[in-house]
Order: structure tokens, then C-alpha cells, then sequence
């Protein structure tokens, strides 16, 4: 499958990156929050953002500590939807997406931009449990 990705795109992304890497504070997390993050500019079918902030939501499973967590990052598109794969989150009004299971990755609280909401314990134990059937 080919992206049409530009090199603009990860110079663009490398100077952002840079900035986030001189952040001297972080913002907290906690599980089962979802935030806006930095996910950047990736390769290949790795999650990745287009728009000018690489910015998307993602879904916190576990803060390891100050520094760190696992995350889930989520989709709008339902394009290439594996249901299985995919945990249906379209009822929380301000996400409307999926966390796109197959995803999960440690992220550091430096790319955190802002929090926009929490989900209930029951959503994180669901994908807990699918990520121990079709993942792990």
C-alpha cells in the first residue's frame, strides 16, 4: 500500500519533535484518560498525523511514571476497519472513533497537548481484554 507522504512532512515533524524533546515540564495522565497527542509523522502503516500539528487523540491504558505511558492512539476512519482490532468509541460525543488496538505504544508525557476527556474503568478493562485475545 502506497502513502503519499512528503519529506516535508517529517522535516515539519522533526522540528516539532525538537521543541517537544526542550519541554521542560509534562503534563499528568492518568488511565483511562484521552488526550490530544503528538504522535507525529510515522512510516509505513504505523499511525501517524497528517494535519500540521501531527497531532491525534489517544487512549491512556497504563502511566508507568512522571514520564511515561501506554497508549492507544484512535481513529475517525473507519476505512480498514478490523473489528476486532478496532474497540468502537464512537458513542463518546467528543471522540466519535476507534482505538485502533493494534497500535498500543509507550509514548513520553512531553507529547501530551491537552486532555479532552476520560472513559469509564469498564472501556479500559473491554480493551484490556481484547488485547489479551487478539494482540499479546
Amino acid at each position: 500500500m502506497a502513502h503519499d507522504v512528503s519529506i516535508d512532512d517529517f522535516d515539519s515533524w522533526n522540528e516539532i519533535k525538537k521543541k517537544l524533546h526542550c519541554k521542560s515540564r509534562s503534563p499528568d495522565c492518568k488511565k483511562g484518560d484521552i488526550w490530544l497527542c503528538n504522535i507525529g509523522r510515522n512510516i509505513g502503516v504505523e499511525q501517524s498525523c497528517r494535519n500540521g500539528f501531527f497531532a491525534r487523540p489517544v487512549l491512556v491504558l497504563r502511566v508507568f511514571n512522571k514520564d511515561m505511558f501506554l497508549a492507544i492512539p484512535i481513529t475517525s476512519s473507519d476505512k480498514n476497519l478490523t473489528k476486532k482490532y478496532h474497540y468502537d468509541l464512537r458513542y463518546i460525543e467528543k471522540i466519535r472513533g476507534y482505538a485502533i488496538l493494534s497500535q498500543i505504544r509507550v509514548f513520553d508525557n512531553k507529547r501530551l497537548l491537552r486532555k479532552i476527556t476520560k472513559v469509564d474503568s469498564s472501556v479500559i478493562q473491554n480493551i484490556k481484554n481484547l488485547l489479551m485475545r487478539y494482540v499479546i
